[in-house]
């Protein structure tokens, strides 16, 4: 490792009561920091020997060695086997409830679309060892209303039932509902009751779970409490602005998604990686389409989305830069100063982050993200005549490349005069 002991310095031997005592703090997390550094470096072997050391020996909570563990699991352990060893360690643990290593197992039945495996080791959880964590009646909940909509679609003619993980985390990225309406026409062995229930113990439990809370909200309105549901989601995003909650409450706007402008810029503010096909490239077409339409502070709001999604998001990602250039084209004629305001810090680094002499040298062919980038570069950079940027935006471009620089950039002849 690249400081401190290496893991010989470790005692091999079984420790005495009196030798764990006299552990000083700083070797405990440096214990804990060589675990995960090993297993971060695809070192398991000597991950598993610090770890049998921390389990058996030294005054280490599981819960700062438990992923490492879960990792190192996962590697010397075939995979039919994990779900016997992760039972074998909730059954040995002293703690109550024993959360990681039962969770684990519900989890791992998931990833293996064992949803109702998965749901019989929740239901023994949550209400025996996991009845005071709101992690297990939160997923509790979560299971059953799934369980309930693959029912309904079994039940229905000619339906054919999404695969279960759909269900399960359908919430993550689309703007959706997942939950049919309560029907007794189709009575279900899963019921949204018991949902409700389940959902809402979590929540007294874990007041401020805004993931919760979403999918309890969608149980309120298939159970047709569309007042509460909006209150609790409002009430909640008002005193901590969630994705969770602003998800819930664009699909229940009957608006389209780009036309939810508010909700959507605070949508793009929370996650810089938004979906381009879904959130980002259609909003901010709408918008970079006729800026004019748009007072400051929204101008504001979208270069600071399009900066994070530049800076935070895929760096091989072309839009980010496509809709700087555009933004910096506009406010260069309209409000330098917002500009001025962004990117006078960012600059210092970004020349050599982003606008580095190698970087347009280097480029072996004409693509979007180059093409956008160097636009950028142009119009936040005095470049010298010479510049690679030059060489690159006046050479042989595609015309719709060409039809962009022409648009977007300074007069070429006027920069190299």
């Amino acid at each position: 490792m690249e400081s401190g002991m290496s893991i010989r310095a470790y005692p091999t031997l079984p420790l005495t009561p009196l030798r764990v005592r006299s552990f000083r703090w700083i070797i405990k997390e440096k214990l804990i920091s060589d675990i995960h550094a090993y297993v971060k470096r695809g070192e398991y072997g000597k991950a598993s020997e610090l770890l049998l050391i921390a389990v058996e020996n030294a005054p280490v909570p599981i819960r700062s060695i438990w992923r490492p563990f879960l990792a190192t699991l996962r590697q010397q352990v075939p995979p039919n086997l994990i779900g016997l060893q992760l039972d074998n360690i909730a059954a040995g643990m002293r703690m109550d409830p024993p959360y990681e290593p039962s969770m684990e197992r519900v989890f791992l039945d998931l990833d293996r679309n064992r949803i109702n495996h998965a749901y019989a080791a929740l239901h023994t959880f949550s209400m025996d060892r996991g009845k005071k964590l709101a992690l297990a009646h939160g997923y509790h909940g979560i299971l059953v209303a799934c369980l309930r909509e693959i029912e309904l679609e079994r039940l229905g003619d000619g339906m054919e039932a999404r695969p279960p993980c759909a269900h399960v985390f359908g919430l993550s990225e689309g703007v959706q509902f997942l939950l049919s309406t309560e029907d007794p026409e189709f009575p279900t062995k899963y019921t949204l009751d018991e949902a409700e229930e389940h959902l809402a113990t979590a929540l007294r439990l874990e007041n401020g779970n805004t993931y919760f809370l979403a999918f309890y909200a969608q149980v309120l309105l298939a159970k047709g409490d569309f007042p509460r549901a909006m209150d609790l989601l409002k009430e909640r995003y008002h005193a901590e602005k969630s994705i969770p909650c602003l998800r819930m409450i664009m699909s229940i706007d009957l608006r389209e998604v780009i036309c939810q402008t508010e909700h959507i810029l605070d949508y793009l503010t929370l996650d810089p990686f938004a979906s381009r096909a879904t959130y980002f490239e259609p909003f901010m077409a709408r918008v970079l389409c006729q800026p004019d339409d748009w007072d400051d502070t929204t101008m504001r709001r979208l270069l600071e989305i399009v900066l994070n999604r530049v800076e935070l998001g895929d760096q091989e990602e072309s839009c980010g830069w496509e809709c700087l250039a555009i933004l910096l084209s506009y406010l260069r004629a309209n409000n330098q100063k917002l500009i001025n305001e962004f990117m006078e810090q960012r600059l210092t680094w970004w020349k050599d982050a982003y606008f580095a002499n190698d970087c347009f040298y280097r480029a072996k062919e004409e693509s979007d993200l180059i093409v956008y980038k160097a636009v950028c570069a142009q119009q936040l950079l005095d470049l010298e005549s010479g510049h690679p940027v030059y060489k690159l935006l006046s050479g042989k471009l595609s015309s719709a490349h060409a039809e962009f620089v022409d648009s977007h950039m300074r007069s070429l002849d006027h920069e190299n005069q």
